[in-house]
């Protein structure tokens, strides 16, 4: 691991540190919504949310421990997920019928999950190895044999888009298309992490949470799980 991290280039550095100061840090609003959903009104209700979020923490660790690939790739799935419907969420109420939301959210979605993968399979079966042993060569070629399925879906959720005229979202995947397609994996999933996923995510809880429990806790409970 160290020996991988001593390799990087010093533009995948930058994207490293860009990821760890923008990208993950959104995951630390998760405070300002168990306030907003009433788990701050008591010191129980804060107890309860404070040690079911540690101890689903550590269920995923011992999960992980326990069969590192098989949770990769459920982590995997899950996260395909999460940005999809975090890159559509303001956009969801356009896509009127569910197979365009699900449309919208594979096609979103796999920009990291299975672009990225496809465009740079060497470099991500290490990172997969670090993370999950020889083992996770299945995930790989399971990402791999995806990609057509993948490309010819977002095709259609193209289409969708242009006769609602969501350019804008349009736009957004075709350059993103073009970023997975020519630049290394590190920082084409720092450019999608930070520039469009945290972006949304950041916006969206924002717009939602400053009226539920104001600007000061948001900044707080966000500064204190970071």
């Amino acid at each position: 691991r160290i020996r991988m991290i001593i390799e990087l280039t010093l533009i995948e550095k930058i994207a490293l540190f860009f990821i760890m100061i923008i990208g993950l840090p959104h995951g630390a609003l998760d405070g300002a919504i168990a306030l907003g959903l009433g788990y701050g009104k008591n010191f129980k209700k804060i107890f309860l949310f404070l040690s079911s979020y540690i101890l689903l923490a550590l269920l995923a660790l011992a999960l992980w421990n326990l069969s590192p690939a098989i949770s990769l790739f459920f982590f995997l799935i899950y996260s395909l997920v999460h940005f999809g419907l975090g890159d559509i969420y303001e956009y969801k109420t356009a896509l009127t019928k569910k197979y365009q939301l699900y449309l919208g959210i594979i096609s979103h979605g796999g920009i990291a999950i299975i672009g990225i993968p496809y465009f740079n399979q060497e470099s991500v079966y290490i990172f997969f190895s670090i993370l999950a042993g020889e083992n996770s060569i299945f995930i790989l070629n399971f990402l791999n044999n995806t990609f057509y399925l993948w490309i010819t879906l977002s095709f259609i959720y193209i289409i969708i888009l242009l006769k609602k005229h969501r350019y804008y979202l349009v736009i957004e995947l075709l350059i993103m298309y073009l970023v997975i397609t020519l630049l290394l994996p590190l920082i084409s999933f720092a450019i999608y992490f930070c520039a469009i996923h945290s972006r949304k995510h950041f916006i969206s809880l924002w717009k939602t949470l400053r009226n539920l429990v104001g600007k000061k806790i948001i900044f707080l409970t966000s500064t204190i799980l970071t």
